[in-house]
């Protein structure tokens, strides 16, 4: 939950210098800003010697609320209009890998031998077609 915090005041931090350029109005920022305090509270009561099962509540519900505006702005105003990947990296994000991963073709190929034993089994055997030839597939 610390590192939560640590986010959401870095998310504060950026979007405050760069609210007017990405468009985001002073009103989510106020709010985000609200909520990162109850929740900074809350967590402080959780940790102090008053701990009780409400306050334990109450921190949940401000974590889950804090959390939910940070969804809901990444969602809404750094996707759309997409921000740079070096705006992705101030806010503490990664940015998406553009480039694919290689997938090779498959080396071998299953094969499944089935057999009727009786009258209600059915046998099903599977193998690979390098196993039938004895050879290895290549590496």
């Amino acid at each position: 939950r610390e590192n939560q915090l640590a986010m959401a005041q870095n998310w504060l931090t950026t979007l405050i210098s760069q609210a007017g350029a990405w468009q985001v109005p002073s009103a989510e920022v106020t709010e985000l800003q609200h909520l990162a305090t109850v929740a900074e509270a809350a967590l402080r009561v959780t940790e102090s010697s008053e701990r009780t099962s409400v306050a334990s509540a109450q921190c949940k519900a401000a974590f889950a609320a804090l959390a939910a505006k940070m969804r809901f702005l990444k969602n809404r105003y750094f996707l759309d209009p997409p921000l740079s990947d070096v705006d992705f990296i101030a806010l503490g994000l990664k940015p998406k890998n553009t480039t694919p991963s290689p997938i090779p073709p498959p080396a071998t190929q299953a094969e499944a031998d089935i057999r009727l034993p009786g009258i209600h089994t059915l046998v099903p055997r599977l193998r690979n077609s390098w196993i039938a030839t004895g050879l290895r597939p290549s590496q």
